[in-house]
This record gives C-alpha cells, sequence and structure tokens, in this order.
C-alpha cells in the first residue's frame, strides 16, 4: 500500500522529460513524496524497479507491443502498485493500437487471440491475416455508436478509463475552424506530367476498390507523395498557393511537413517572402528546439516551420493562430495532436486548419484514408 509520500515514476516522451513540465506542476500544486521522471528510451538502459505510482505519459507510444520498450514497460508496470495512462489519443491509428497498453493494467490474451474476438480480419494478396482497422462484428449498416462499438468501449475501459472530452473540460476555448475540410490544390503543369508518367508503372487497382501499392515499389511510391507536393521549387501547386496566401497573413503562421525536404522547401519560400522563420525539425538539440519555440512564442518570428514527427507531443504554439498541413502522417491521431499545439489552453483568438491536398494524386487517397480512419476511432471512442 501507498504511504503519504509516494514513491512516483513517469515515464514521458524525452522532449516533455527536459522542459521538466512534471517537476513544475507538481511543485506548485506540493506534490507530496519523490517524483522521477525518465523517458521511453530510458526505460531500456534501467532496470525495472518498483513504484508506488507509475505514470506512461503520452502512454498511445506504447500502442506497438513490438517496439523496444514495450516489454520493459510490462515490467515496471508489474513491479507497481498503480499504473496510470495519459493520452489525450489512446488510438493514434486503429483499434488494435489498445491491446498493449491495455496489457498494462490487466492480464491480457494473447493478441491474435484477442484480435479474433474483437477486430475483423481479413486475407490480402499478402498476408493470411490482415486487420482493416474495423470491429468484428460492425457492418455497413452500423453508425456511430452502434452496439458493437459500445460493447467495445465497455470492454476497454472495464472501470479502468475516464474520459475527458476537450470541449466539455476546455469549454471556453475560441472555436476551431476547418479542420475536417480540404483545401483542393491542382498541380503546376510539369508536376502532374511527370507524376502520371512515375504513377503509370506504379499504381494498381486492386480488388477492394482502394489504390494500394506493392510493397516492393514503396520508394517510388514516397517519390510520387514528394512529386504530389512539388517537382521542384518552380513547379508546385502547393507552393503556388502558399506564395499568396501566407504574405496576407497578420498572425504568424505554422507551416506542417513530413519530409525534411518538404521543410526545407518550405523554409526557402518563406524566407523568399521576406517573413521571419524560423524551423523546428529532429534535427535540433532538446534546447535548441526549447529556444525555438520560445521565441516563437514571444513574437520574434512570422513563421514556423515545424516537422510532424516533433510537434506533435509537449509543445504549445499558441502564438500562432493558424496551422497548414502542406503533408499529413498517416496516423490521425499524430495531426490531430499536431492541430492541439495550437487550440489548447493559453490560445484568445479561432484557430484555423489548413489542409493543402493536392488534386487527384496519393496526397488526395492519404487524406480520404486517413479521414476514414478518424471516423473510424472517434466511433470506437465515442467522440
Amino acid at each position: 500500500t501507498m504511504g503519504a509520500t509516494p514513491n512516483t515514476l513517469v515515464v514521458a516522451p524525452a522532449f516533455i522529460r527536459d522542459s521538466r513540465v512534471w517537476q513544475r506542476e507538481a511543485d506548485q500544486v506540493g506534490f507530496p513524496g519523490k517524483l522521477t521522471v525518465i523517458s521511453y528510451h530510458q526505460l531500456l538502459r534501467r532496470p525495472p524497479s518498483k513504484s508506488d505510482i507509475l505514470v506512461f505519459d503520452e502512454a498511445h507510444r506504447l500502442k506497438s507491443r513490438k517496439a523496444s520498450w514495450s516489454a520493459p514497460a510490462r515490467s515496471y508496470a508489474a513491479r507497481s502498485d498503480k499504473v496510470v495512462l495519459l493520452s489525450g489519443t489512446p488510438i493514434p491509428n486503429r483499434p488494435d493500437d489498445l491491446w498493449n497498453q491495455l496489457g498494462m493494467l490487466r492480464e491480457m490474451p494473447a493478441f491474435w487471440k484477442w484480435a479474433q474476438e474483437w477486430l475483423e480480419i481479413v486475407p490480402t494478396k499478402y498476408s493470411s491475416y490482415a486487420l482493416t482497422g474495423r470491429l468484428r462484428k460492425c457492418t455497413e449498416d452500423c453508425g456511430p455508436l452502434c452496439e458493437h462499438q459500445l460493447e467495445f468501449r465497455y470492454h476497454y475501459e472495464n472501470g479502468q478509463s475516464h474520459r475527458a472530452i476537450r470541449e466539455d473540460v476546455l469549454s471556453d476555448l475560441p472555436p476551431l475552424i476547418g479542420a475536417a475540410d480540404p483545401v483542393y490544390v491542382p498541380m503546376a503543369p510539369r508536376q502532374r506530367q511527370e507524376y502520371k508518367q512515375m504513377a503509370k508503372s506504379l499504381i494498381a487497382e486492386m480488388p477492394d476498390a482502394t489504390t494500394l501499392v506493392a510493397l516492393t515499389y514503396a520508394s517510388r511510391f514516397v517519390h510520387l507523395r514528394r512529386i504530389s507536393f512539388a517537382l521542384d521549387a518552380d513547379h508546385s501547386g502547393k507552393l503556388t498557393y502558399l506564395k499568396e496566401y501566407l504574405p496576407d497573413r497578420r498572425q504568424p503562421t505554422v507551416l506542417v511537413a513530413w519530409y525534411r525536404s518538404t521543410a526545407e522547401e518550405l523554409v526557402r519560400l518563406s524566407l523568399s517572402l521576406g517573413l521571419r522563420t524560423i524551423s523546428l525539425s529532429a534535427s535540433l538539440s532538446a534546447s535548441a528546439r526549447a529556444d525555438a519555440i520560445q521565441q516563437f512564442q514571444a513574437g520574434e518570428y512570422d513563421v514556423m516551420v515545424a516537422s510532424l514527427g516533433v510537434i506533435a507531443e509537449g509543445v504549445t504554439l499558441t502564438r500562432a493562430d493558424t496551422i497548414v498541413f502542406v503533408e499529413r502522417a498517416y496516423a490521425p491521431s499524430v495531426n490531430e495532436q499536431a492541430m492541439r499545439r495550437l487550440h489548447r489552453i493559453g490560445q484568445t483568438r479561432p484557430v484555423n486548419v489548413v489542409h493543402l491536398v493536392s488534386e487527384n494524386s496519393v496526397d488526395a487517397g492519404a487524406w480520404e484514408l486517413v479521414k476514414g480512419k478518424d471516423l473510424n476511432i472517434r466511433a470506437v471512442l465515442g467522440i
């Protein structure tokens, strides 16, 4: 049993650990006992120890049962009196993301036994077992909050889950505008021509009517995604759009990219327009990232070009009132988290979300894929 001064261990992303936000909050509320904060990677180097309270911050990082830190995390959980998982996006991609997280809280059956009970599994050209991201009992006739989704939610909550909807907790936040409405941008003529030539040898229509790409052609698929952004600086529908959009902005703006080459092109464009521009990328040290965020929040820059992998967690960018997704992640939670860097406590203006999507391309297909995943996740979570 826990004493009056519990020994508490918090496992968080490295950026959150380095920001010391947990320590500051603990000091403000007079948190009793010992508080230790480590990163997920430190789980690999630190022998499992007993804690009165074990907290996994951004717990969706435990979604993969094959991740290197999953086994150490389970060892820590087994030795702790109380385990708490905190996440605004507990299902980053599909319902099966919950299995490993639930395993931190209670005994779980083997993954595929659990999956066969709850999730839709279909054979594909490449595998005998593939998860569709839907619940096993759901049909095309099922709408939001159908009996099967409620049954699954009861299974995963099981008296161990507390859901706080953002709109209920933060009712005084200004509105979020445009999050579900993409801006379709035509490719430049030469960009479209190059795209079509590459696509001819790559894309095949599969029986499920979904455009899929064989894994052996993954590198060319990546090339298609990059072409859908820009052939080069002079041949890009999205860059042309931004050339007209950014100069009219009166408040700081965040531009989000997936690929480093895209981010570099966005920095060059912004600087060429005479805008004060700063970059936030994985190549920066933790202290350099913190400095960049502080300077942006202080109003020293007009534009921040941010990597999706960096901006998704532990960052506050409320100085900006507009975020432009030039590229997106395939996991809806990553895009959602990036958007919430602006739309959070401290924001005083309505937040505009602009999703730039290249027409008739894998970029448009990716948008539809992510939107479908997001609908499934929201149905399962009941939000």
